[in-house]
């Protein structure tokens, strides 16, 4: 499948100061309110200090509240100047979204999508998420949760899904890059067991999928995945794979950088590429 043309030009051209201001009141709303009791704590202290000390003019309090003051004053200018990067990226990637015809979502509550990473821990929330229709469905975006009890983690995900023509004949399968420690949450009842998988795919992934499946999975990936035309791009870009009964997942840990030209020069492709790999290998579905 050919490529889609893509312009980029809104991710590095002007931004308009207002859509940027407007972009940052809106990712950051509650955010400032937060940081500011945090920064306001410390006058409580100090107000006890100086109250125990006698009065609001003792060296102890005087050097309290100045405390409190460099604190409130380094806080508001480190979140200035934080939203303002984050609302010109924001603006962005609106506007980038809007010239090619996407559709940009800023923010999505518990998102319903059949991925493994969706149905993990709390407060589960996909943020700027771009949807094309052509050539093809397909959706980038990132992922956040929070997992743990009492040593709980934040996980954020990129991930680039596009919808099956054609259906696997097993529940799914995982492919998680052997190049880093970090691991998709694959649960057994999702991909029971890891597969003993030959040849170079197999020396960069660890395939999870069916027990007792290993054979006919082999021949499956290589004649679609681990063919080098794909093999050697998924490698490239240290992606992790979750093929399902219907869709396509490309995983990063941490977000995609979807905020730089060269990421839609080449993600995009590499995701319609595989799937039409998948998609010739399988019956239609």
């Amino acid at each position: 499948m050919e490529p889609p043309i893509i312009n980029t030009s809104a991710l590095t051209g002007p931004v308009d100061p207002r859509a940027a201001a407007s972009e940052a009141n809106r990712a950051s709303a509650g955010g400032c309110v937060v940081v500011g009791l945090i920064a306001l704590l410390p006058a409580f202290v100090a107000l006890i200090i100086s109250v125990g000390s006698g009065g609001f003019l003792t060296t102890a309090s005087l050097i309290a509240w100045g405390v409190v003051v460099a604190i409130i004053v380094i806080g508001w200018l480190w979140l200035r100047r934080r939203n303002a990067e984050n609302g010109t990226r924001l603006a962005r990637l609106r506007a980038f979204a809007a010239a090619n015809g996407f559709t940009y979502t800023g923010r999505i509550t518990a998102p319903q999508e059949p991925g493994v990473i969706f149905g993990m821990g709390t407060n589960p929330t996909s943020a700027d998420v771009i949807a094309a229709t052509e050539p093809r469905a397909m959706r980038i975006g990132e992922h956040r949760y929070v997992a743990g009890y009492r040593d709980s983690e934040s996980y954020v995900w990129g991930f680039a899904t596009v919808p099956l023509e054609a259906r696997l004949p097993w529940s799914r399968l995982v492919l998680q890059p052997r190049s880093t420690a970090k691991r998709l949450p694959v649960r057994t009842e999702v991909a029971p067991g890891q597969l003993e998988i030959t040849g170079r795919g197999g020396e960069h992934f660890e395939v999870w999928g069916p027990v007792g499946q290993a054979a006919a999975v082999q021949a499956f990936l290589d004649s679609s995945m681990f063919a080098p035309a794909v093999l050697d791009r998924l490698i490239e870009q240290g992606v992790y794979v979750e093929i399902g009964q219907d869709a396509l997942y490309l995983y990063s840990w941490q977000r995609f950088a979807t905020d730089q030209p060269a990421f839609w020069e080449s993600m995009p492709a590499l995701l319609l590429d595989t799937a039409e790999a998948i998609e010739e290998a399988l019956p239609l579905g």
